[in-house]
């Protein structure tokens, strides 16, 4: 997204799955799922969910993710690859058709990304300013989670 920072969060975490131990002297202090929706200034919305333990399809794998935009959306990790849907039918029915992916891709990537910065010969990706938004969005979904309220930023 453009918009480095959202103007409103709000979030759920359970803490559901160390209850069920039986040995009482384990405790984990960590959410084993998480739910959030982000709301943009411009109007575009964000919603992630995270878990390790998770009841899910078991052709899902442990990763889904799915972008809509106005006239399409991707889905990005399917048994086929990533797939585009878009010229919808007036029924919402439409033709997925496979993304190439690229030559590389996950930590191949991003280490062939590190090595070029190093050398010169491109600029992080990413810099301080978007590590700075992140964090603010992580301490606002977690005020949220806490609260049970969604909260507000700049």
């Amino acid at each position: 997204l453009d918009e480095p920072e959202p103007a409103g969060a709000y979030a759920v975490t359970h803490r559901r799955l160390w209850r069920l131990t039986s040995d009482a002297d384990t405790s984990a202090d960590v959410e084993d799922s998480a739910f959030a929706l982000l709301r943009f200034k411009s109007g575009a919305s964000l919603e992630l969910a995270a878990s390790f333990a998770l009841n899910q399809p078991p052709q899902q794998q442990g990763l889904a993710c799915r972008v809509f935009g106005d006239a399409a959306c991707v889905d990005v990790y399917t048994s086929h690859g990533a797939l585009i849907h878009r010229q919808f039918d007036p029924q919402g029915q439409s033709k997925p058709t496979p993304l190439r992916p690229p030559r590389l891709e996950g930590y191949p990537a991003l280490l062939r990304h590190f090595r070029e910065c190093i050398l010169g010969k491109a600029q992080p990706c990413v810099g301080p300013a978007q590590g700075i938004s992140l964090m603010k969005m992580i301490d606002a979904l977690y005020k949220s989670a806490e609260s049970g309220k969604a909260t507000t930023l700049g």
